[in-house]
């Protein structure tokens, strides 16, 4: 569920959490992928199989906007942070972006893409946007499966 409120960021949050990754990434074409296989070693004996996979796919689409959505010039970096902290999983994704919208799209026939925020929604327990310093899509998910 998309959450409006910029308060309601994860990295707000002032409880106490796991120890943090952290994972600053090229913006480039290679960037989803490195950001994949990162966060597989880092959520290794941490979550279930069908959890990591969906934290995996989420880290992955959120990645992807960012590297073809975020207007990176040459130089620019992706921050990829994750913790776990109450029994969830808080992600975000942050670049220099501050342009274009980070919303939903409806589902039509004949849609090839631009559904990855759809994923992110379905599998998340919420999600939303800050707009502080470039654009940060954050998301918090349950760190067992349902």
């Amino acid at each position: 569920m998309w959450s409006p409120d910029p308060a309601a960021d994860p990295e707000s949050a002032s409880n106490e959490a796991s120890e943090p990754f952290e994972l600053i990434l090229a913006a480039d074409v290679e960037a989803p992928r490195a950001a994949r296989e990162s966060v597989r070693r880092w959520l290794t004996g941490q979550v279930g199989a069908v959890v990591r996979n969906d934290v995996l796919l989420v880290v992955s689409e959120l990645v992807t906007n960012s590297v073809l959505h975020g207007g990176a010039a040459s130089g620019d970096v992706i921050h990829v942070r994750l913790r776990a902290w109450n029994g969830r999983l808080h992600l975000a994704v942050e670049d220099a972006g501050r342009n274009g919208d980070v919303a939903l799209r409806p589902a039509s026939p004949g849609l090839a893409g631009g559904l990855g925020l759809n994923i992110v929604d379905r599998l998340t327990l919420r999600w939303g946007v800050s707009r502080r310093r470039g654009t940060r899509v954050w998301a918090e998910m349950a760190r067992s499966a349902a």
